[in-house]
């Protein structure tokens, strides 16, 4: 991990959040049947991430907007 090299300090645990959300993501995924579970997952991964960053600057209404999006996600990869 580049963030922080030491495995036992806090921010070198912090930065690994991200790619376990991902592996999560993917894991259900390909539970469900979609072929293509790594790709969903990162795509999913950054629809999450830029729902979290439009809401910081101030659109009230990203996570319905995140949600349309996440629903087109899912039907494309069933």
């Amino acid at each position: 991990m580049r963030e922080h090299p030491d495995s036992s300090h806090p921010i070198h645990r912090a930065c690994l959040l991200p790619y376990w959300y991902q592996a999560f993501v993917e894991n259900l995924a390909r539970r469900t049947g979609i072929t293509e579970a790594e790709d969903f997952a990162r795509e999913w991964h950054i629809l999450m991430k830029g729902s979290i960053v439009a809401a910081a600057e101030g659109d009230s209404d990203a996570a319905r907007r995140a949600q349309k999006l996440g629903d087109v996600l899912l039907r494309q990869a069933s």
